[in-house]
């Protein structure tokens, strides 16, 4: 079928007659089968070429998403690796499964959600008769400064 086009185009270009247009092989094509032969191959180019437009288009979409989603995780103080476990296929259902997640923190530690302090499960008192050392001092003495 390629050739058949090829050999279309080469007796276009050397001045054969526009009506027909014969094959190497001796086989003749009207005009007509040639425009049908030439838009078949046009729209089988043209569905290709949209099909991996719209995969770059979905996977823009999908890296936008995930810097969206780095910047809300971040900016509730969160561990970027907690978006390995997130699932989210829109920006809604990011927001959603920030909010549980943030929801789950506060209920495990409603001092972990103040301001500064970044959603962590670190956190100071006394749990058990156990003594947990809070962030800044676990950073003091991993230093080795004074508490």
């Amino acid at each position: 079928m390629e050739n058949v086009v090829d050999n279309v185009i080469d007796s276009t270009l050397t001045g054969g007659d526009p009506g027909t247009v014969e094959t190497a092989d001796g086989k003749t094509f009207s005009q007509e089968e040639v425009n049908s032969i030439i838009r078949d191959r046009l729209a089988k180019e043209k569905d290709k070429t949209q099909k991996q437009f719209e995969a770059l288009q979905q996977e823009l979409a999908q890296k936008e998403l995930n810097f969206k989603a780095k910047e809300l995780v971040t900016g509730k103080g969160l561990s970027l690796d907690i978006l390995e476990v997130l699932k989210f296929d829109d920006e809604a259902s990011l927001q959603n499964s920030i909010q549980i997640l943030e929801n789950i923190f506060k209920a495990v530690d409603p001092a972990a959600a103040a301001p500064g302090y970044g959603l962590t499960i670190n956190s100071s008192g006394n749990h058990g008769g156990i003594q947990q050392p809070t962030v800044d001092s676990s950073i003091k003495k991993a230093m080795g400064l004074k508490s």
